[in-house]
């Protein structure tokens, strides 16, 4: 545990990535071992919370494929979908030894290319890119199946027919960002973000912090004298039972 504690204190963005695969070996080296999913969670959390300086590192760039899909596969990586696609291609590149833009690739770099992003491609949410994006950096790359690309079309044509669907596609990723100062809705608790802004109607909706009672005092005085005035607001409480 000591070992574990140390490695969480010096936890950063330059070495999140480096120890997520040690992560995910000793998870499934030991299943169900629960020192072992602790760390796993707070690397994967870690992560999620910095996403867009941790794709830049090196460490990234040198993830194994389950370790990158373990990632993609998250709910709280906190980048939007553009940049989620534009993460992974640059994993995939430098995974296969490309270093042009897309429009110089030969047909052997696009066939290693897209050999790399097979098992991740399915993780990235297609639906949710951006229209222009798609047209202009996915879709030239050709790593993206012609049935996803057709759906793609058919969602941003019609996408009041996908309104109400539970498929994970088109459910936006939480992000950090949406409740910007929060220290109670990180970590393991990143998921509330999506489940208040659901509540309030708006996936994307941003928020900024006015009133933490550690910091501007437990009285009703200190707490009126930030948040009154202020609307609309969430009051969020961590209760120990």
């Amino acid at each position: 545990m000591c070992c574990e504690d140390h490695i969480n204190s010096t936890l950063n963005v330059h070495n999140a990535c480096t120890f997520l695969p040690a992560c995910l070996e000793m998870e499934n080296r030991v299943p169900g071992n629960k020192s072992g999913r602790s760390f796993l969670d707070r690397c994967t959390a870690y992560i999620g919370e910095n996403a867009m300086e941790c794709v830049k590192t090196s460490a990234f760039l040198n993830l194994p494929k389950d370790a990158l899909i373990h990632l993609v596969s998250s709910d709280y990586l906190a980048m939007e979908e553009e940049d989620v696609w534009r993460a992974v291609l640059a994993w995939a590149k430098h995974q296969a030894g490309v270093t042009q833009p897309t429009a110089h690739w030969t047909e052997e770099e696009r066939a290693r290319i897209t050999q790399q992003m097979s098992g991740v491609i399915n993780y990235v949410r297609i639906l949710l890119i951006d229209s222009q994006v798609f047209a202009e950096e996915v879709e030239p790359t050709g790593a993206v199946p012609m049935e996803l690309s057709l759906e793609r079309y058919r969602f941003a044509a019609l996408p009041n027919k996908f309104t109400h669907s539970e498929d994970k596609r088109i459910q936006p990723r939480t992000s950090l960002k949406l409740f910007q100062g929060s220290q109670l809705l990180s970590g393991e608790k990143l998921h509330l973000q999506r489940i208040l802004n659901s509540w309030f109607g708006n996936s994307k909706q941003m928020w900024r912090l006015l009133y933490r009672a550690s910091t501007h005092g437990y009285t009703a005085e200190a707490f009126h004298y930030h948040c009154d005035g202020h609307n609309p607001t969430f009051v969020i409480v961590l209760v120990s039972i």
